[in-house]
């Protein structure tokens, strides 16, 4: 097992800013090219979080565990108890737990 510190909070929510900032940046373009003008509400859709999420999914799979933001944070996500790359079922259970703490955060 490696012995390689965990990343703090601070630099994590840096690159996730970074994450939203840009996935969200690249989405808009897309939907303006689409819909001809660009409404910040559409970050609020389920079109947005589906995609959101396919992101979060999917790439730290397919580029070995780094996401746009993590990549230039140098942040790699790991599996914690055996330090292996994530599988899909880790990103899937990952993105499921997340959005259940994002539900019940927002009934408090």
């Amino acid at each position: 097992m490696n012995s390689i510190k965990p990343t703090g909070f601070g630099i994590r929510m840096v690159a996730n800013l970074m994450d939203f900032l840009i996935i969200s940046s690249i989405i808009g373009f897309v939907f303006y090219m689409i819909n001809g003008n660009y409404l910040i509400e559409w970050t609020e859709g389920l079109t947005f979080r589906f995609l959101y999420t396919l992101y979060f999914t999917v790439i730290p799979i397919w580029w070995g565990g780094y996401i746009i933001g993590k990549r230039i944070c140098k942040i790699k996500i790991k599996r914690y108890k055996d330090d292996q790359n994530v599988t899909i079922i880790n990103m899937v259970l990952s993105s499921v737990h997340l959005y259940v703490l994002k539900r019940g955060a927002s009934r408090l």
